[in-house]
């Protein structure tokens, strides 16, 4: 499976490497895919005895990481979903949209420790809703200094090409002298 993301070329199906790989869905969801090594999973045994291992759960924690450089303990907030390590994909839902987070793959200890195997790439989802930004910077004329402009090229016979009286205002593609286009 191919996604795009970031103008690259994301493959979830990489080969016997291990990688943890995060994309938006939606504003309130990602699709996540990984690939771990037995190697991997037999260094996790290796590190906390194979009776703990056998105890633990293996799971997703999407970390809120928006706005922050993530030094592994600064979440904003965090939610686990458990997995079998061998789905090797699945969407998760988001604790809120416009936010910014990092997915751990990792072991949930009998007693209580996490142990990230895979970290993902950063995933920003967007907002939910109409952008909140006001900046005016494309109007570049205010409606009363742009209807007496208009009056006047009707006036003046009409619009040659696509500029309207030499004032610099775009008003459509073609030209003609019937009006503003």
């Amino acid at each position: 499976m191919e996604q795009i993301a970031d103008g690259q070329l994301l493959t979830c199906l990489s080969g016997p490497s291990d990688f943890l790989r995060a994309l938006p869905r939606d504003p309130e969801s990602i699709f996540v895919c990984w690939e771990i090594t037995p190697e991997k999973i037999g260094n996790l045994k290796k590190q906390i005895g194979h009776e703990a291992y056998s105890a633990s759960r293996w799971l997703l924690k999407v970390l809120d990481v928006t706005d922050i450089v993530f030094n592994g303990n600064n979440a904003w907030q965090s939610v686990d979903s458990d997995i079998d390590v061998n789905e090797k994909r699945k969407y998760l839902r988001v604790p809120g949209p416009g936010r910014t987070y990092i997915v751990q793959c990792g072991i949930l200890t009998p007693g209580g420790l996490f142990l990230p195997a895979l970290v993902s790439n950063a995933c920003a989802v967007p907002r939910n809703g109409v952008s909140d930004r006001l900046d005016g910077e494309w109007v570049r004329i205010n409606s009363a200094e742009l209807l007496r402009l208009s009056t006047e090229a009707l006036k003046n016979g009409g619009v040659k090409g696509n500029q309207l009286n030499g004032a610099g205002i775009a008003v459509g593609g073609g030209s003609g002298s019937g009006g503003i286009l």
